[in-house]
Formats: C-alpha cells, structure tokens, sequence
C-alpha cells in the first residue's frame, strides 16, 4: 500500500513503544490504516488539534481529542506524541507543559494529565517500562543571532503504568529529541549525544 506523508510545519513525531519485557523498537501499530497528524497550534492560542485519516473510508476526522473531550482543547503548543501497544496515548503539550492520557481508538481523556516535573517540554519517548520527557527548563542565554540556547536541560521519567513521577536526569544544554533502543535511553543535546 502506498502512503504518502506531507510534512507541514505543525507535523510532528509519533512513537511507538512496548511496556511489556519486549522493548524493541515497534514498526507497526494495531489500528491498521489510520493516520494520526499531529498540529502544534499557535503558542497564544491555545489551538493546537488531532486529525485522524482513516486510509481504508478516505475520511479526515478533525479535532479529534476535542470532540472526544465535549470541546475541551488540547493546549497551546501539542510538541510530540507516542502511543502503546496497550491502546494509550501521551500527548506531549507545552504552554501549558503536560502530558494529556488518551484512548487511542476514542481519542477520550482516560485520566488527569502529568504536570509534575515538565519545564518547556521538548519531546516524548518511551520504552522499558517508563515514558521520557525531555525538558528545555528554564535557564538560558541569548545567542547573537537572537536564538535562545536553554543551558539545563533534563530528561523527566515516569512508570508508564502507574504514571508517576520518578526521577529527572540532567543531560546538558538544547535536550530535544529522543531513542529508547536496547535498554539505553539516547537524548540529542547540543553537546552530542546524551
């Protein structure tokens, strides 16, 4: 089957992990045919959105977590997501920075989002039993060209069963994205890899 992925600006990444022993990288997901597009939304808007094609009806779902959600939104800046093997999905925010909890298939809320330890999130992996998170925080220069560097950034992680908040790791300056391959945790910092 071909598939043909349009890269917008708002497109982002979506991951797929294992909490069971097997932690593997996963290539294919249980919904077969189902394309799941991430927009960021405008940072002062708070209107960031999920749409979902079916490929088998040719039907674009839009707003799909507001609509499962009685219209509640999403938040301001949607970063990243991932989604189990289980059915479960964390999505990744940030203004406000949180973790949103979803069934997959309804796109509903399953329970409150994390909150705790997120500082400008930057992306969402997750592998071995745990979901990582990593933070910009909030400590940074401002380089010549305007841009910001952000000088702590962390990793937080939590149990992806029972969601709490485990430990933050500090990986060094601009943490973004992340792999979880054989047991190891690999984070792209502006220092190389972490």
């Amino acid at each position: 089957m071909k598939k043909i992925i349009l890269l917008f600006s708002a497109l982002l990444s979506i991951t797929l992990f294992s909490c069971n022993s097997d932690d593997s990288l996963k290539t294919e997901f249980e919904i077969k045919n189902k394309v799941i597009v991430l927009n960021q939304g405008n940072y002062t808007e708070q209107n960031s959105s999920i749409y979902i094609f079916d490929e088998d009806t040719k039907v674009m779902t839009p707003n799909a977590y507001s609509t499962a959600n009685n219209g509640t939104k999403l938040g301001a800046t949607l970063m990243s997501a991932i989604f189990s093997t289980t059915g479960v999905g964390y999505l990744l925010c940030s203004n406000p920075d949180k973790i949103e909890i979803v069934d997959i298939l309804s796109m509903k809320v399953i329970t409150a989002p994390i909150t705790t330890g997120l500082s400008n999130t930057r992306e969402i992996a997750g592998g071995g039993g745990y979901v990582f998170v990593s933070n910009a925080g909030t400590e940074y220069n401002v380089l010549p060209d305007g841009f910001y560097e952000y000088t702590d950034s962390y990793i937080s992680v939590y149990s992806a069963t029972s969601l709490d908040h485990i430990s933050d790791v500090e990986v060094g300056s601009d943490a973004q994205g992340m792999v979880f391959h054989e047991g190891r945790l690999y984070v792209g910092t502006k220092e190389g890899i972490a």
